[in-house]
Formats: C-alpha cells, structure tokens, sequence
C-alpha cells in the first residue's frame, strides 16, 4: 500500500487555505491615504449659498394737510342753533342701524367752528367722536400717522357695509371746493380706508377744542363742529 496520494491531498488543502486567508486579508485591510494626496474636486459636495432676505417694503401713510378750502356745499348743512346739543371736549356717540355705506367727506368754515360733514347711503352707522394721543399707530396701513396741530379728535366708524371700492373711498376722502383757507382750527384730516366693517376718521386740531356731533337727515349725514 502507498500514501502518497494522502500526502499531495493534505498538501493541496494546505495550499488553500493559505490562499483563502492571503485573499481575505487584502479584502479588510484599508491601505493609509497616500500623503500630499488631494481629494477629487468632482466629488466634493455642492455648495448652495443663501439668498439674502428681500428688504420688507414699509408702509406709506398720505395725510391731506392745511391749507384747506372751504367747500360751500356745507352751507346746506345748516340747521337752527337751538336744536343742536352743547360743544364739550368729552366723547360722544351716535347709535347707528347698520348698512351704511360712507359717500362723501366735506368740511367748511363756519362762524365760530369748523363743520366736517360725513354723508351716508343705505343707513345709519355707529359714530364715536373723541381726543385721542397722537401720533396715531392703529392705521389699516400699519404705519405711524402724524397730523398737524397739537390734538387729534378720533372718529370711530362702525356698522358699515363692507368696502367694494376703494377707488370710491379715496374720492370721498377729498376735500374739495374753491375759495380762501377756512382759517380755523381744524389743519388737517386723515381717513383710514381699511377693510372690514370699520373706518376710522382722524381730525388734526389746534389743541383740544370743544365739538359736538349731531345727525341730519335727506340725505343722511353726520356732523361734526370744532369750536374755535
């Protein structure tokens, strides 16, 4: 009997499992980063840069200032002395029924006061008249509104229709009329034309004179005097 077929097997296993094992170690070792290697620019993450914040725009405010002109359809306005409340410089309030739609804005010189007329279609909306700090803040523009004169009188306009027309409200928020400056103490007015069911009406005077506000009917108006 001979065994030299059982020496060349055991040989032949020998030989690979020391092949397998070569292979495997060249399989897991990571050879060391050649020095003074550089990274390849293709594969380098791509850099975004951020885009600056566009600027926000900041709100304008158009105030109509002094000299005014008196509009002589005020004189329609007109109603006997007696049948009108006292001036004061506290607030006061007209109750309204709602619906109201605001058409025109006017002012005129009177003997002895300033009269802003505000005139209604479609109803009757809630009105309250009093002094309030200036500079205002609360514009629908949101920007700080600055009149002439050292007081501001507020109006507060409530139960209105709801505007479809702003090209309609900036036309009611004219003064118009020919003739010399009125020359009282009203200097300038401001009409917030903002959205909603509210408007707000500011009137620049000459410190915190006494007023009064009444209603007029055929057409619908409400009026405002400042006394001088």
């Amino acid at each position: 009997m001979t065994r030299a077929p059982s020496c060349h097997l055991w040989l032949t296993l020998a030989c690979g499992v020391s092949a397998f094992l070569a292979v495997g170690c060249a399989e897991t070792s990571t050879a060391p980063p050649t020095a003074g290697h550089s990274p390849d620019p293709r594969h380098a993450p791509l850099h975004i840069p951020e885009e600056a914040p566009a600027p926000t725009p900041q709100p304008t405010v158009t105030v109509t200032t002094l000299p005014l002109r008196a509009d002589s359809s005020t004189q329609d306005d007109d109603i006997v002395e007696g049948h009108l409340p006292p001036p004061a410089v506290e607030r006061r309030v007209v109750e309204g029924t709602g619906g109201a739609w605001l058409t025109h804005v006017r002012v005129g010189r009177h003997r002895g006061y300033d009269r802003l007329v505000l005139e209604f279609a479609g109803g009757l909306p809630a009105v309250t008249a009093e002094y309030v700090a200036a500079p205002i803040s609360n514009t629908a523009a949101g920007a700080e509104l600055e009149l002439p004169g050292s007081a501001v009188l507020h109006l507060h306009l409530t139960r209105l229709q709801v505007a479809q027309s702003s090209t309609q409200l900036e036309r009611s928020a004219r003064l118009t009329g020919s003739g010399a400056p009125i020359g009282g103490p009203v200097l300038g007015y401001y009409v917030d034309t903002g959205a909603g069911t509210e408007r707000h009406l500011y009137l620049g005077v000459d410190g915190q004179r006494k007023f009064r506000t009444f209603l007029l009917q055929d057409p619908l108006r409400i009026v405002v005097d400042v006394f001088d």
